[in-house]
């Protein structure tokens, strides 16, 4: 039986709970807003959804942190590194790294957004290639050299982050080359405002249909406090409203404590992540929380050639990342 007869159950399951999630939609009284992430005045799982009972097979959590983790954390004391995971072997997009877009490679659009959002503590490229090392460090910035065998971007943001004086850590994807220093401004003050949870990941609302089945664009069902339950490529099986709740587009910004992310490698490959090639399933399907953070806008990252021109087409048309390209160059 392959992969799409295994998930028929779980259609069957989102299609049952996404009523329940309609009905059950929160006032305003019921919802606050704590920095930028939607977090409800209870923030677990709703009893009788379908979640499944929290597990920690290695050891993540203790019975007393719950889903939270570490309390009590100072804002003062937090210290938050932004690392960039970046490799030239991407099997979609073979060398994409060092792609020229408007006379500046591509990893260093994004390491430049970075700095432009001052809550950093540090900004470091994490990487496996001598070629990407050797032209961030021409232009001025931080590489960390890391293994050429990770399975996947986080285990190399694991690595690097050994070598930095942190207590989280925001995984800026390499291929976010529109991320706009003000939602990375938005994300860090949301881990700021709950610096024990264990995880966060940027998203964004759906704006055309034509999205729900580009397998480029990883999407999530959000819970009604904000909480990411379940990411998938192709969501078009799935009976969505016009607004396409509780749907969201995955953003390639994702926040981890430094001690949740110490120890992520310990948890095995779950089947969503390896079926799919989605970081993010190993911490839900592992039953621990994973936060959202929503952006003000979803823009296309470079995963495939075809994005190129769409993301050429921003840079030259939206008013926002012309201003910010023009930041970047001068």
């Amino acid at each position: 039986m392959g992969f799409e007869d295994n998930r028929r159950p779980e259609r069957a399951w989102f299609a049952r709970e996404l009523q329940v999630r309609r009905e059950r939609r929160p006032t305003l009284s019921e919802t606050t807003t704590l920095g930028s992430s939607r977090v409800s005045e209870n923030p677990d799982p709703e009893p009788g959804l379908g979640v499944a009972p929290r597990q920690d097979p290695a050891g993540i959590l203790s019975p007393e942190q719950g889903c939270y983790g570490l309390e009590g954390t100072e804002v003062s004391s937090i210290r938050v590194a932004a690392i960039i995971p970046a490799r030239m072997a991407s099997s979609r997009f073979p060398g994409k790294p060092l792609l020229m877009v408007h006379d500046l490679p591509m990893i260093e659009h994004v390491r430049r957004r970075a700095l432009l959002c001052r809550r950093f503590s540090q900004v470091v490229v994490a990487t496996c290639d001598e070629e990407i090392a050797a032209v961030v460090r021409r232009n001025g910035g931080e590489c960390v050299m890391t293994s050429p065998k990770h399975p996947a971007a986080t285990d190399r943001v694991a690595e690097a982050m050994s070598h930095l004086d942190c207590t989280h850590v925001v995984n800026v994807q390499g291929d976010e080359l529109l991320i706009l220093p003000s939602d990375l401004e938005r994300f860090v003050e949301a881990m700021e405002t709950a610096p024990e949870a264990p995880a966060w990941n940027a998203v964004a609302r759906l704006e055309h249909a034509d999205e729900l089945r580009d397998r480029s664009v990883v999407k999530c069902v959000l819970s009604i406090s904000g909480r990411i339950l379940f990411c998938a490529r192709d969501f078009s099986w799935l009976p969505v409203e016009e607004d396409f709740e509780p749907l969201r587009r995955i953003l390639g910004i994702l926040g981890y404590r430094r001690d949740f992310l110490e120890s992520f490698a310990c948890l095995t490959r779950a089947p969503l992540e390896t079926a799919e090639s989605v970081d993010q399933s190993r911490i839900i399907e592992h039953d621990i929380l994973l936060r959202s953070v929503e952006f003000s806008k979803g823009y296309p990252g470079i995963n495939e050639p075809r994005e190129v021109e769409m993301v050429q087409a921003y840079l030259e048309k939206d008013s926002q990342q012309k201003r910010i390209l023009q930041e970047l160059i001068r």
